[in-house]
């Protein structure tokens, strides 16, 4: 039998100063990581917040200058703290959401896919975007390589201890109701199936809609 090809899987490689301004955009969850972390960054990440990441400075931020200012470890040290910061921000909001609650909004959990990287977040927001609408998250850009998504999918989930949002958002400007509907129908004809969307890219999908559909 043939041997299957493996599909080669697609990630975003961050650069540190992406890292740097992806932290710089929510201040408030590096606050939060310095108090549930405990780790050795936390010194690091706090005094870098409280200098507000040197966003009023009209000097390229290096990793050799944060280290000469802050005096606490040597830039290679440095870039390393930035990069775990980051990556226990995305880990405490899978693991321990509720430390991120705010005092009003709903709670609302989102799924974040674009290629083969994946996130959630969970935020408490005054209200709940729509289909098809467009999300902004900085923060996300170290992660996925882009800030700007596009909800795909909402789902309220109201039991008797009240209700709880998921909100699917996918990497781009690429929300297309009417791709959508062709999606649907592919899934209805039996062309596609509810697996297609978690295991082929958007652009494959694309692709075999246009075949399929072609006038």
């Amino acid at each position: 039998m043939p041997k299957t090809k493996e599909k080669l899987e697609i990630h975003n490689e961050p650069g540190t100063h992406e890292v740097f301004h992806s932290l710089a955009s929510m201040p408030k969850w590096v606050d939060i990581l310095s108090e549930h972390s405990g780790k050795a960054y936390c010194p690091f990440i706090k005094w870098l917040n409280d200098k507000c990441f040197f966003k009023d400075s009209d000097v390229n931020i290096t990793m050799k200058q944060l280290s000469k200012d802050s005096g606490l470890a040597d830039p290679v040290r440095i870039t390393k703290w930035l990069h775990e910061a980051y990556e226990d921000i995305l880990a405490l909001h899978h693991d321990t959401p509720d430390i991120f609650k705010e005092t009003s909004g709903i709670r609302q959990h989102f799924y974040v896919r674009y290629y083969d990287d994946a996130a959630h977040l969970t935020m408490w927001l005054p209200v709940v975007p729509r289909m098809f609408e467009n999300v902004r998250i900085p923060f996300l850009n170290a992660k996925f390589g882009l800030e700007n998504f596009w909800v795909c999918d909402v789902y309220y989930n109201i039991t008797e201890i009240g209700m709880e949002v998921m909100v699917w958002l996918r990497g781009g400007f690429d929300g297309n109701p009417y791709r959508e509907m062709l999606f649907n129908r592919a899934q209805f004809e039996g062309k596609l199936n509810r697996f297609d969307k978690r295991d082929k890219f958007d652009s494959e999908i694309d692709k075999e809609l246009l075949g399929m559909y072609k006038k």
